[in-house]
């Protein structure tokens, strides 16, 4: 009878560990397929990484320096990053607004074309915080 009970136990706690591994495994999978449908490779929930499917690369940070051409922005893990302004990019705030209102230590989220040098050609800015993002 006491082994019996010690057996059932056993069973208890295995069955317990292989549901909590399994539960782990497909919340895993399903953010995963969540991010990848968008194009992204995802992270913890509100952050992501990586590139759009159609070739662009979200960059965020606070912009440390702006010139006629360009600015500069730190993102969060100190990294820097030179965001390259044309006539076609836009930018907006909660409406559509332009490079002019583009300031240092303002934070930034900036789609656009990675070239090979490491910089990118923004396409869109977005003025304003709350962006979580995890940059490489």
């Amino acid at each position: 009878m006491k082994n019996n009970l010690i057996f059932y136990i056993l069973v208890g706690v295995i069955s317990l560990g292989v549901g909590f591994y399994g539960g782990i495994l497909y919340q895993k999978n399903t953010q995963q397929q969540r991010f990848s449908q968008f194009g992204m490779s995802g992270g913890r929930q509100g952050q992501f990484q990586g590139r759009f499917n159609n070739g662009t690369r979200p960059v965020s940070g606070k912009i440390i320096k702006k010139d006629q051409d360009s600015i500069t922005i730190k993102t969060q893990n100190g990294s820097t990053r030179l965001i390259l302004l044309s006539s076609q990019t836009t930018v907006s705030k909660s409406q559509q607004t332009t490079i002019d209102d583009l300031k240092e230590n303002e934070n930034v989220f900036v789609i656009g074309q990675e070239n090979s040098d490491g910089s990118i050609t923004a396409e869109n800015i977005q003025i304003g915080g709350g962006f979580r993002m995890r940059n490489n």
